[in-house]
């Protein structure tokens, strides 16, 4: 009996919200669209946070619950703000250790490694109106993510669910185009339904396939 792929409780995340002084600050708060899910973590994805957390161990955090204003939760987070070393040598520090602001994270972080990845900058690319994370910001690892289960065949329902989002008909109107061309799968379905006989050039329908057409 094949092992059971471990799951993880999405329950919360952290957002920036301005608060009363028109401040810019991080909370805690439901995921998207206000919905907790549970999902299947992956053996890559498993090892990689094990590693992660081993090398860098979970730190405890205290922000308010739901806006500025909310009660303080506290909680261990896995990814979290530090000094980060550059090439050449400098550490880029954070405006204050704790939970990533992602502005901060987008700058200091995501943007060197792309480009030294050879990945373009995303400000240098996209249309004048266009949202930057529709192109080589960090939200392209979303894109990622479904463009890989899709094309490994992955069903819409199952795609939606890890995506968070409130209907599999968003996921089918974002990322239908992606599903691949199962034109020849489908003609071996139908095929392999009809019981065909490629060799003798025979049909044969079973008795259950029509017995209601009679």
């Amino acid at each position: 009996m094949a092992e059971t792929k471990p799951k993880v409780d999405v329950r919360r995340q952290v957002k920036v919200m301005k608060n009363a002084g028109g401040k810019w600050v991080l909370v805690l708060a439901l995921p998207k669209y206000d919905k907790t899910r549970r999902v299947r973590l992956s053996e890559s994805v498993k090892e990689a946070l094990a590693e992660h957390m081993r090398r860098y161990p979970p730190v405890t955090v205290t922000l308010p619950w739901g806006n500025p204003e909310g009660d303080p939760v506290t909680i261990e987070l896995i990814f979290t703000s530090g000094p980060i070393e550059r090439d050449d040598g400098k550490k880029v520090r954070p405006p204050k250790p704790g939970a990533l602001h992602r502005s901060w994270f987008a700058r200091c972080i995501w943007k060197p490694a792309a480009i030294k990845a050879g990945i373009v900058d995303p400000a240098k690319e996209r249309e004048p109106d266009a949202p930057p994370r529709d192109y080589n910001g960090m939200h392209a690892l979303r894109h990622w993510f479904a463009s890989v289960l899709l094309a490994g065949g992955e069903g819409i329902p199952a795609v939606s669910e890890w995506m968070g989002h409130s209907s599999a008909s968003i996921t089918l109107d974002r990322y239908g185009h992606l599903l691949p061309d199962n034109e020849d799968r489908m003609t071996d379905l139908i095929d392999a339904a009809l019981d065909v006989d490629h060799e003798q050039g025979a049909l044969n329908v079973h008795s259950q396939d029509h017995q209601g057409l009679r």
